[in-house]
């Protein structure tokens, strides 16, 4: 699903992606109650987010 916001400038979510060492397979939460994802497979390495839209939509297939 693309991405608003963020650092991604509007890229897809990765999944799964790795968040403090876990692996997250769908949008995770802030402490504000807002969703996100990372837009590439290890967050803890690359930083990468955006939040997640509030109706899902789908990406094309994506190059890794």
């Amino acid at each position: 699903m693309p991405t608003h916001e963020g650092n991604s400038n509007g890229a897809c979510c990765s999944f799964p992606f790795t968040y403090k060492g876990v692996e997250q397979n769908r949008c995770i939460r802030t402490e504000r109650n807002f969703r996100w994802c990372a837009t590439t497979n290890n967050y803890d390495n690359d930083k990468d987010w955006g939040f997640c839209p509030r109706k899902h939509k789908h990406c094309g297939a994506q190059k890794e």
